[in-house]
């Protein structure tokens, strides 16, 4: 195995494992195993756990960007429905956003106790607050305060606390708040 399928190998294991109702805490010699190299190339490749936490992370942030590019494209004139749209992408409607979710969730956990994985996600999480404050009259804080609503609203539905069809409802109502 090339160096470069092993790292994609551990990736996707982290991801996998990560995605995962009741995710468990990552264990290295699971990722290894379930990429089918040596908890050696974790360190290799990643330096250490957070390392590969990231790299999982920023698989699945790169998919979401595909996603809300897409979305962006589908709705040129901006404005409610580009939020709108865009917003409906975090949330976990379907497999791979639950899954995205689950491992952003993991990411987090880390970073509230991790200085280093707490900077990482302000990074990642400020690039959000940039693309969706463009179409709020409030500009960041509104954008802010949208998806604290939105990942909030996730939670809920991952936790069986809200339907699909009341997520998309709070969904609808902070953007007839916020717009």
């Amino acid at each position: 195995m090339s160096d470069d399928q092993a790292r994609a190998a551990l990736v996707a294991a982290a991801v996998t494992i990560l995605g995962t109702p009741h995710p468990p805490a990552m264990p290295l010699r699971e990722v290894a195993q379930a990429a089918g190299v040596t908890t050696g190339a974790i360190q290799h490749h990643f330096g250490n756990r957070h390392g590969l936490l990231v790299a999982a992370v920023d698989h699945q942030v790169g998919r979401l960007a595909e996603r809300l590019e897409a979305a962006s494209v589908a709705h040129p004139a901006g404005g409610t429905p580009r939020l709108r749209a865009l917003l409906l992408e975090l949330l976990p409607l379907d497999d791979e956003r639950t899954r995205e979710t689950r491992v952003v969730t993991a990411f987090e956990r880390g970073a509230t106790d991790d200085p280093t994985l707490a900077e990482e996600f302000r990074t990642r999480y400020q690039r959000l607050v940039d693309i969706f404050s463009v179409d709020l009259p409030g500009g960041e804080p509104d954008a802010a305060l949208l998806l604290s609503a939105v990942y909030g609203t996730g939670s809920d539905l991952l936790l069986g606390v809200l339907t699909e069809e009341g997520a998309i409802a709070n969904v609808d109502r902070i953007l007839d708040l916020l717009t």
